[in-house]
């Protein structure tokens, strides 16, 4: 992924750029670890068992541009807590 998001990162007068994998990753890392952090003291969730009428026990393939095509339809919303804009998520989504 690193290979694809890094010109998106690299400003056009730049030859190297501006962030390194290990940047890229360590990111990540940290914002797991500060959302764990801020979720530590809440009680674990209850899961309850329930019955259904229809399982979901089978799934059609779908191919790569099913999924970007609705990927770049959906809406361009996006909150902190979201990994990567939603601008950058569409322009590479047939990358991851």
């Amino acid at each position: 992924m690193w290979s694809h998001l890094k010109c998106l990162l690299t400003r056009p007068e730049q030859t190297v750029t501006e962030h390194s994998p290990d940047d890229f990753a360590r990111h990540f890392q940290d914002k797991i670890e500060r959302i764990r952090s801020s979720t530590a003291e809440f009680c674990h969730p209850t899961i309850v068992s329930r019955n259904v009428d229809t399982p979901l026990d089978v799934f059609e393939p779908v191919s790569v541009e099913e999924i970007a095509t609705m990927i770049r339809k959906s809406p361009s919303k996006q909150c902190p807590l979201d990994p990567m804009p939603t601008w950058l998520l569409k322009n590479v989504c047939e990358y991851i």
